[in-house]
């Protein structure tokens, strides 16, 4: 089968069965593999995928096995014999995907999915502001328009803006949707984010739904609109609730002193994100089983050619390479807890109530590896708390950083493994940020200065 990414790939699944033995007379269970194995792992890894089934038990001979045939939740089945026999043409396969694509689509919609209504909206209806958005659009998502209209089929008019935010491709929307008509409670604002890989989208929606069901109160505040991902074209959407008033922390940030005031702002978050009764620092990590779920060796020995012939860049290829690494203990007794795992300001959004998006990568692990994180993102966007020394942790405390988010770290009680974790943690966020083409060359020189 394809592996999870390449996923992206495709439009549609044809998947052959064949559950009988007619010599037999019985069913064999590795020939129940397209139903039990094949289309659970698409349902889990690309629910978004149409899935046809072929088979000869789908035909007048077999009336009795097509109930067991079909029990499996195909989006469509066709009779094997349509091939061989040349019985089918474009225009009754292009009705055969089509089906299948609309099921899919009501699966994650919802019943009450209307194709002709979305159809029916027009491009007139969707505004884009500032209107360079839509040169944007146009050229890195040809169908976005078609994906747009599938997720709000609901509305009447569907007013686009851009905001920061964003991964791997990904576009990050603040959108608008005005219905005209009284009774629904679908209209409003939402977060909408658009990319070409709709598996990953899915990774982060699997994510939010598990924080939800864990508990997590700051997954709870932002709702998703649809429980998946909505694809055209291999193009995929998600969308959050987002307040009418509410800004991504980056827009709040402009000078030490927004920084400070945003930290001031978000510390309730933080206190109630990583609650203190359950942070547990009895059990021990090893440190290169840390890297590994965290970081890829791939991502490690790319920062590390930025530092060409340094200290530094020996450093990252020992830590992707496995190889112990200067005053890191082997064994390591940080804070642990139950993290976002991905604490950027963008995935920060600041309102009524400031809540957290993107819970793709939550999992238990050091409290730092979050703090580290959502420090990094604080040095690469702000040019004042960037100095001549490095914020070594619990050392440099008259550091503008650390000054700025005193707040937030006065929550904490931290250990010696605590600060060992994250000042390395805080450098090799640095050292992969260089390949960020959101962050600014003037940032990126002096990282590469102070990680020498």
């Amino acid at each position: 089968m394809p592996s999870r990414s390449q996923l992206d790939s495709y439009d549609v699944a044809l998947i052959d069965l064949q559950f009988y033995d007619p010599i037999g007379g019985q069913y064999d269970l590795e020939n129940l593999a397209g139903g039990t194995k094949v289309l659970p792992y698409l349902r889990e890894n690309a629910p978004w995928l149409p899935t046809i089934a072929f088979s000869k038990l789908f035909s007048d001979q077999h009336e009795a096995l097509q109930a067991v045939a079909g029990s499996f939740g195909f989006d469509g089945h066709i009779p094997r014999n349509l091939f061989p026999l040349n019985k089918i043409n474009r225009n009754l396969w292009e009705i055969i995907v089509n089906q299948a694509v609309l099921l899919r689509k009501r699966a994650v919609l919802g019943a009450e999915f209307d194709l002709e209504k979305a159809q029916a909206i027009s491009d007139e209806s969707i505004i884009c502001d500032p209107a360079e958005l839509k040169d944007k659009l146009n050229k890195e998502f040809p169908s976005w328009r078609k994906v747009i209209k599938d997720s709000f089929y609901y509305g009447d008019q569907i007013i686009l803006s851009s905001i920061s935010g964003g991964f791997s491709g990904a576009v990050t929307l603040k959108t608008e949707v005005i219905e005209k008509k009284i009774g629904k409670e679908t209209d409003g604002y939402w977060l909408v984010k658009i990319s070409k890989s709709p598996w990953k989208l899915n990774m982060e929606v699997k994510a939010h739904i598990e924080a939800i069901r864990s508990g997590q109160e700051y997954a709870r505040t932002v709702p998703l609109l649809w429980n998946g991902v909505v694809v055209e074209n291999r193009i995929g959407l998600i969308a959050y609730q987002f307040a009418k008033n509410t800004k991504v922390a980056l827009e709040c940030l402009s000078d030490a002193n927004s920084a400070s005031k945003l930290c001031d702002e978000l510390k309730t978050m933080f206190n109630g994100l990583y609650p203190h009764e359950k942070i547990d620092d009895k059990e021990g990590i090893e440190f290169h089983k840390f890297i590994d779920i965290w970081f890829s060796s791939e991502k490690l020995k790319k920062a590390a050619g930025h530092f060409q012939d340094k200290g530094f860049q020996q450093t990252l290829l020992a830590i992707a390479d496995g190889k112990t690494v200067n005053k890191i203990p082997g064994a390591l007794k940080p804070k642990l807890c139950w993290l976002h795992g991905d604490l950027h300001l963008r995935n920060i959004l600041i309102g009524e109530r400031n809540v957290l998006i993107d819970f793709a990568k939550s999992k238990m692990g050091p409290l730092v590896l979050d703090l580290a994180k959502f420090a990094s993102d604080l040095l690469l966007r702000v040019d004042e708390l960037r100095t001549d020394g490095l914020p070594v942790f619990m050392e440099n405390k008259n550091h503008p950083l650390l000054q700025v988010l005193d707040p937030i770290n006065s929550l904490f009680k931290f250990n010696d493994h605590d600060i060992i974790l994250y000042n390395l943690l805080l450098k090799i966020y640095l050292a992969i940020a260089l390949d960020y083409p959101d962050v600014d060359d003037k940032a990126k020189k002096w990282i590469v200065k102070k990680l020498i």
